[in-house]
Order: structure tokens, then sequence, then C-alpha cells
């Protein structure tokens, strides 16, 4: 979730580094604006926020996860912008919400449908109600991944030669920073490093506290910075 202080200036420096950004048709939440940049699989969400008092409205479908994120929203927009939440797609909320609590995090959700049936979508959101502020989000979709993906095709075409091959994350203590998200996703880590559904999540040194750049691999991968967040090409090497 990339928050920008524009949504227009960021398209067009996302257009010049050969990523092209698709308008969200709808809100994803009140008073915001979005586009994504979509590879086939995974996809950044770029967003602006026009009007903060909606978003954190009591009457908002999506309950009680805009007051769950907007501290890190304001302060990555205080400073020009910049990555805040990372989503993870999941099978089963049950076996999630088990395991989050054996790890003793403390967890919250809320369930949006959106469009009518029979086109209609439930996502069901959880995310931790502890942890650093770049914690994950989990959502389960109602429909199956193939499903979601050949309807994403029909609206963008063909996906992109390049491909989203993981984060970077700055943190002040990579060591413990890759345990606790270890223990929340109860999967193995390697050092500061570990991968969720293919895709690397890795921890460097830093005080910022936030995600801080995108990697990128595939053909004519540019990078490039926009609003507070790196697009780098991946080394496998």
């Amino acid at each position: 979730m990339h928050w920008v202080p524009n949504l227009q200036e960021a398209e067009d420096a996302y257009g010049r580094a050969g990523l092209r950004l698709h308008p969200t048709p709808f809100a994803p939440v009140p008073g915001t604006h979005s586009a994504t940049w979509w590879d086939g699989r995974r996809y950044v969400e770029v967003l602006a926020l026009p009007d903060r008092g909606k978003a954190l409205s009591r009457t908002s479908i999506y309950g009680a996860l805009p007051d769950a994120v907007m501290p890190h929203v304001d302060a990555v927009l205080t400073e020009g912008g910049g990555a805040t939440n990372f989503v993870v797609a999941v099978d089963d909320v049950n076996q999630l919400l088990k395991t989050m609590h054996n790890a003793g995090t403390g967890t919250n959700t809320t369930s949006v449908t959106m469009g009518r049936k029979p086109r209609a979508i439930t996502l069901t959101f959880v995310w931790p109600t502890t942890g650093p502020a770049w914690k994950p989000i989990f959502v389960h979709y109602s429909l199956p991944e193939w499903m979601r993906r050949f309807a994403e095709r029909l609206k963008r075409g063909a996906p992109p030669q390049q491909t989203l091959s993981g984060l970077v994350v700055e943190v002040p203590n990579p060591a413990d920073s890759a345990r606790w998200l270890a223990s929340v996703l109860d999967i193995p880590s390697q050092g500061w490093r570990m991968e969720i559904g293919g895709r690397s999540i890795s921890f460097h040194k830093g005080p910022t506290g936030r995600i801080t750049a995108v990697r990128l691999e595939g053909r004519d991968v540019t990078p490039f910075e926009d609003a507070g967040l790196r697009f780098e090409r991946e080394d496998r090497k």
C-alpha cells in the first residue's frame, strides 16, 4: 500500500518507469482514490487521501480497519508519502486466527461484500492489533484465485514483463522483526529474510521502521523512486 500526496503525479512517475497504473473503479476506503499496478498475480496499490474525515467515518463498511492503519498513513504522508502495510492473501481465516493466537498476537477482523450477486465478492480482513506499524494485513477472498486472475486479465490485458519479487523493510532490529513476522505467519525465516508465497520480505537495518523498497524482476526493469518508495531490480546472485 503506497500512499502518495497526488495520485496523478504518482501515475506519471510509475508510467515513466514502464509500470502502468490502472484506476480502481471504486474507492478501496471511503475518502480515498487509488490505482494499481498488477503483475499477473501480485499488485502494488497506490492511494491518495483527499478526504481523511470520510475515511474515518463510523459508517465505513471497513469497520475498524481505517482506524488501525491511519496513524501510519498520516506519518508517511506528512513526510511526502511512502508505503505502509503489505497485504497477504490467505485461504483459511480460522487457521490464521489460531496461528496468531498461539503466537500471542491479538487480532481484529472485518468483512466487506462488493458488487451484486452473482458477481459479488466478499473480502474478510484480519490484522494484528499489536506489532510494528508495517505489520501485514491479511485478506481472504470468497472467489478462488484463478477466477480473480481471469477477471483481472479481462480488465487489464496481458500481464507486464516485470514481476513483483519482494519487499524491503527498514527497521532498527532486523532479527527481532524477522522473528516476529515469522511467528505471526508460522513460517521459517532465513536470518533477516523470508519467503511468502514465492515473494521475499527482506529486513534491512535503519531508523525508518517502514517498507522502503519494492523489488522487481523481468525485462525492462527501470529503478526509480516516488513519494518515499524505491523500486529496485532484484539481484538473484
